[in-house]
């Protein structure tokens, strides 16, 4: 179990980095809608939608060169995290709100698993930790009824690595106009 949150800033090659920025935030990619990122089977706030693309999920890799050109990002995560497992990997956007919309406080999944959050570009929208811990996806949580252990600020090529029980959330940008990064999950070795 991971005590702290790490973060690692220019993870990747910047050329490296500068293709997947391109490649998510370009016209031509397919973003599906959700109308709550962070929990996937619950409507709340309409602020809460956002876009996503899956590459890995529990039917396993989506097949495609998008996947391919990620994979490289993938392994270097896992070499980062001690793991030879992803469980789940998938790029999420949120779009600029008035107010930096803080959505639905969450975990990814509800088994030990390492989560990462990989920022694609420059955007505000802080992602949030809590000193709660839960094992219970899909759970509502008021943000009132707990206390914030500390905020990342999203920056191009950081990573940022934490327990999956870790309850935390994102905010929508306010200045820029989306918020790209990649989320993933890792088995636990012990």
């Amino acid at each position: 179990m991971l005590t702290e949150t790490k973060v690692i800033d220019n993870f990747i090659n910047p050329t490296y980095h500068n293709e997947i920025l391109k490649s998510l935030d370009s016209p031509n990619t397919d973003w599906y809608l959700q109308k709550n990122l962070s929990l996937v089977d619950q409507e709340s706030n309409p602020k809460s939608f956002g876009f996503n693309r899956n590459y890995l999920t529990e039917d396993g890799w989506r097949p495609g060169a998008a996947v391919d050109f990620l994979k490289p990002l993938i392994f270097s995560i896992m070499e980062a995290v001690n793991s030879v497992q992803p469980i789940r990997v998938r790029a999420d956007m949120t779009m600029q709100s008035d107010d930096n919309h803080k959505h639905q406080v969450h975990i990814d999944l509800p088994i030990p698993n390492i989560t990462t959050i990989f920022y694609v570009n420059q955007s505000d929208g802080n992602t949030i930790f809590f000193n709660e811990r839960s094992n219970e996806t899909g759970k509502l949580y008021e943000i009132s009824d707990l206390t914030v252990k500390e905020e990342i600020e999203p920056k191009p090529n950081r990573l940022v690595i934490f327990d999956g029980y870790q309850l935390h959330t994102g905010c929508s940008p306010k200045e820029y106009s989306n918020r790209i990064l990649i989320n993933s999950n890792y088995l636990v070795w012990k």
